[in-house]
């Protein structure tokens, strides 16, 4: 691997990089793998940079215009030749990109060992929390390649227990990003027709969807029954797709409540990949199992299309469907599905 390599790469992203484990995991670098590691913290720093950078000058442009306007408004007086109102075009400026006080604050609260999941709780109140997330995560890459830096001249084992501290660090970050509201869609945008439908089966007669709700209390399986149905009826309550992070890109998700059920569907056919109740705003749990089981879904959703039999999902679904009406159990306060 060579810096052009990693180059070439990043150019089909646009956007700010903040998922490096995806780019070790394309170029296959292990951890021991510094030399690799250290050209790829380079290339994302240097990219991030300059998409930074872009959207500065954007920025300072904008506010160039909006001056601009507002002198020739003042200096030019217009006779009016209407006597309705014309209403000044509104333009919309992007946010600044720096690092404020705010996102130093939360650095601070982060690098003090304060719990992650308190200080997430504080930043999702916010109107820009993922912009804030994404602005920390930023900063910790940037600190990750310091660390490496200080790994090829000393090693160290506290260096290296700082790199491993920061790596647990992003990855939790892009785990709330990534299962936290994102492009929810109109419902009369979103109706799929005619799709068929399977349950994800990591082996043969195994149903994931039936195995994930076992693990929770009967009185949210009213909530994930109708999750369910309305995915069957081609109107997933609550719609998103999971676009933030690209080990989840393609799925989709119907929600009530903290209940979900994620699905997938390409070729006209929808795959139940997992259902799962979100207590935390790090779930890594359940980030783990919908990044595994589509990776190991679109190795091969082509064969299982093609050997559908719409016969063997209904036996599925009715057995996914008794196992549900006969032990759910209704409760005043679903503080999970409500």
């Amino acid at each position: 691997m060579e810096i052009r390599d990693v180059k070439n790469y990043l150019k089909n992203n646009d956007g700010l990089i903040e998922d490096v484990e995806s780019i070790y995991r394309h170029f296959q670098i292990s951890e021991k793998d510094l030399d690799k590691i250290l050209i790829v913290l380079e290339q994302v720093v240097e990219h991030n940079n300059i998409f930074l950078m872009k959207k500065n000058k954007e920025l300072t442009e904008l506010i160039r215009l909006k001056k601009n306007q507002e002198d020739n408004s003042t200096n030019n007086q217009v006779k009016e030749v209407d006597v309705n109102e014309v209403k000044p075009k509104v333009i919309n400026r992007p946010k600044k990109i720096q690092k404020n006080e705010n996102i130093q604050m939360y650095i601070d609260f982060i690098d003090n060992n304060m719990d992650l999941e308190m200080i997430l709780e504080d930043i999702m109140r916010k109107n820009d929390s993922e912009g804030i997330i994404r602005l920390i995560i930023l900063y910790y890459i940037g600190e990750l390649k310091i660390y490496f830096d200080l790994l090829k001249e000393d090693n160290n084992p506290e260096i290296t227990e700082e790199i491993t501290r920061i790596n647990q660090i992003i990855e939790a970050l892009n785990i709330a990003i990534s299962l936290d509201e994102v492009e929810e869609i109109e419902e009369e945008q979103i109706v799929e027709a005619n799709y068929d439908i399977s349950f994800y089966q990591s082996s043969p007669g195994n149903i994931d969807f039936l195995s994930d709700i076992k693990n929770y209390n009967p009185e949210v399986y009213s909530t994930f029954l109708e999750l369910l149905n309305s995915i069957l009826e081609g109107k997933p309550i609550s719609y998103r797709k999971l676009n933030n992070n690209n080990a989840l890109n393609g799925i989709k998700e119907a929600k009530k409540g903290q209940c979900r059920v994620a699905f997938v569907i390409d070729k006209n056919h929808c795959f139940i990949l997992h259902a799962f109740v979100k207590k935390t705003w790090v779930d890594s749990i359940a980030f783990n199992n919908m990044s595994s089981r589509l990776s190991k879904l679109n190795k091969q959703k082509d064969k299982l299309i093609k050997e559908y039999k719409k016969e063997d999902f209904y036996i599925q679904l009715e057995e996914v469907r008794n196992y549900l009406e006969n032990n759910m159990r209704y409760v005043k306060d679903d503080k999970y599905g409500n």
